[in-house]
């Protein structure tokens, strides 16, 4: 759904899967849980590597994004290609804290309305442009900062796997 921070992507390539785990590897750094900016090597991203061929991984960045997505992938390998099934996903913390805040900013606005349309006068409208302000900043936030960093990882990983990204409306382009 392009409206929601979460995409399921597969990338087809014409490698051999261990080859897929060679430069995935060759791209990736352990997870570091206090991260500095000084002692980054110059890894695309962080993560690891599970058993049958499963990765769990997200993107080194230098700046701060809480909407930076965890992504999460199978290989498996095809009669002519090698697929790498692909989870992009907001970690746990923003997206309780998102589904939080957007959901008692639209309580508050159902109030407010109700109380508009409760009162007959209509005197007070402006009362509910805070709340829809709020409302839609919230929502483009977490949007805005997931798509824009989900881009990137998939085009990296894309150029790293030299895969065809498959698009939900099954096309596929070559990035």
């Amino acid at each position: 759904m392009k409206f929601l921070p979460f995409e399921n992507i597969t990338l087809h390539t014409q490698l051999p899967g261990r080859e897929v785990l060679k430069r995935l590897s060759q791209n990736l750094e352990p997870l570091d849980l206090f991260p500095s900016r000084f002692n980054r090597t110059r890894k695309l991203f962080e993560g690891e590597i599970k058993p049958n061929n499963e990765f769990d991984i997200r993107r080194v960045i230098w700046y701060k994004n809480g909407f930076l997505p965890r992504i999460t992938g199978k290989i498996t390998e095809e009669e002519t290609s090698t697929a790498i099934k692909l989870k992009l996903r907001l970690h746990v913390f923003p997206r309780v804290f998102m589904t939080f805040f957007c959901s008692i900013v639209f309580l508050v606005l159902l109030v407010g309305i109700a109380n508009l349309l409760s009162s007959k006068t209509l005197e007070e409208p402006g009362a509910l442009i805070g709340p829809l302000i709020m409302l839609i900043l919230g929502y483009g936030m977490t949007i805005g900062g997931f798509k824009y960093e989900s881009t990137y990882a998939k085009e990296y990983l894309a150029e790293i796997f030299e895969a065809e990204i498959e698009n939900t409306s099954n096309k596929k382009y070559k990035k």
